[in-house]
């Protein structure tokens, strides 16, 4: 999993890329955790390019959710991409990660 991180004067974008399973998931714990410090109120999470998605990685992200808004920040997710939004579907996450819209 890449992050790329871009900030401007009313918010933060998160985007993630490659997969976020099981075989990641110490790796990826570790860099959502450096990636957390210093957000805006706003984050927006970009989810477009994720490959692969298991329950680990939606653990993960719910993690992420959950510290940004323990740090008074709204976190939204605006862009899934394919195979992500149907892991995150099947499993009803979309709310909890506040699902704006998807990859086509």
């Amino acid at each position: 999993m890449d992050i790329q991180r871009r900030t401007t004067a009313k918010q933060t974008t998160v985007k993630l890329s490659g997969d976020i399973t099981i075989y990641d998931a110490s790796t990826a714990k570790e860099a959502l955790l450096e990636n957390v410090k210093g957000l805006d109120r706003k984050v927006l999470l970009n989810l477009e390019q994720i490959e692969e998605l298991d329950t680990a990685g939606i653990q993960l992200l719910l993690m992420f959710q959950r510290l940004v808004h323990q740090m008074g920040g709204d976190l939204e997710t605006v862009a899934v991409s394919e195979s992500a939004a149907q892991v995150l579907q099947v499993l009803r996450c979309e709310q909890a990660l506040n699902m704006k819209g998807s990859a086509q």
